[in-house]
């Protein structure tokens, strides 16, 4: 292997960008390094003195890779604000509606709950999944990772919806065959989504969980226990997940690490404080705790994807290294 090869593979294990991104930057790199190396030569040098003499002033491999994987790897505040949409349009459509009839001199009812479902399942859900389906036919740019995560979300939250007071949805073993189902499209998405960057399949997760955290919140003013105070904080959620989302798409690798732990703790957090509403009914009707339930599901729906980013980067850089 030349050492011009080993030079752009040391660049290339810096990089970690999306796919496609990568390969443009490395043959933009390489070019212009064969281009100085030739007119080296024809000043008089030998082939691998001018490749050389090139990458040395070129730089550093690895200082290169670092800069490029910065300069490239941010996403722009146009991309950052369609990132944090679905959150926010979801964290509305659940919870200002139960606002506006306070704010108009009435109460909270049931009738404001009707109109948050409604928006919520005929505008939301299938706006979700259209977007989510227009995004993959446009190659997926950056910001349309977490309409993907907000679609799977819509698909889960209509299946809900109609099993809602129905003892199964078509069957006992179809049941389990749907959920296997669309688990295994989530996971599929997370572990595609992985192999681009590991910021896409936690845009997917993080999405996903956030409008979880968001439906568990609203599902307060569920008839059984008519907690409108604890449902409509479900469009502060929604504001302040978009917030995080937000600083993810824009911010640098070490802000988005910890902007998964922020989205993750909140998300948890919320569903743990809204299930405390319930907990009583749940165990008088010997359920099991469906927000540990959901929290481990979200948990590792965000760790999956950078896992398998970071298993894939290690065998990468491994078979680099022979």
């Amino acid at each position: 292997m030349s050492r011009l090869n080993d030079y752009m593979n040391e660049i290339s294990a810096r990089l970690q960008l999306d796919a496609e991104v990568e390969e443009d930057i490395l043959l933009e790199v390489r070019s212009h390094l064969e281009d100085s190396a030739r007119a080296l030569q024809l000043a008089g040098l030998s082939k691998e003195e001018s490749e050389a003499k090139a990458m040395e002033r070129f730089g550093d491999a690895k200082e290169i890779g670092e800069e490029l994987r910065q300069a490239h790897g941010r996403g722009t505040r146009k991309e950052g604000l369609r990132a944090a949409l679905p959150p926010l349009l979801f964290g509305v459509a659940w919870g200002l509606p139960l606002v506006i009839p306070v704010l108009l001199g009435g109460r909270m009812g049931q009738a404001a709950r009707h109109l948050s479902l409604f928006y919520g399942m005929f505008v939301l859900v299938p706006l979700f999944i259209g977007v989510a389906l227009y995004a993959i036919v446009i190659r997926l740019p950056l910001w349309s990772y977490t309409w993907v995560g907000a679609g799977l979300l819509a698909t889960f939250t209509f299946l809900i919806a109609l099993a809602d007071d129905r003892p199964f949805l078509v069957s006992p073993t179809a049941d389990v065959i749907i959920i296997l189902a669309l688990f295994g499209l989530i996971l599929a998405a997370l572990a595609w989504a992985s192999f681009r960057h590991w910021l896409y399949s936690s845009l997917i997760g993080l999405a996903f969980t956030m409008l979880l955290s968001i439906l568990v919140v609203f599902w307060a003013s569920n008839p059984h226990f008519y907690r409108f105070d604890v449902a409509l904080l479900s469009a502060p959620l929604g504001l302040a997940h978009a917030a995080l989302l937000y600083r993810f798409v824009v911010g640098s690798d070490a802000e988005r690490m910890v902007i998964v732990a922020m989205g993750t703790l909140l998300s948890s957090g919320a569903m743990l404080a809204a299930s405390t509403v319930w907990r009583e009914w749940e165990r008088a009707q010997g359920k099991a705790r469906v927000d540990l339930i959901f929290i481990a599901i979200c948990m590792a729906l965000v760790l999956f994807g950078p896992t398998l980013a970071g298993i894939r980067s290690w065998l990468m850089s491994r078979l680099r290294a022979r």
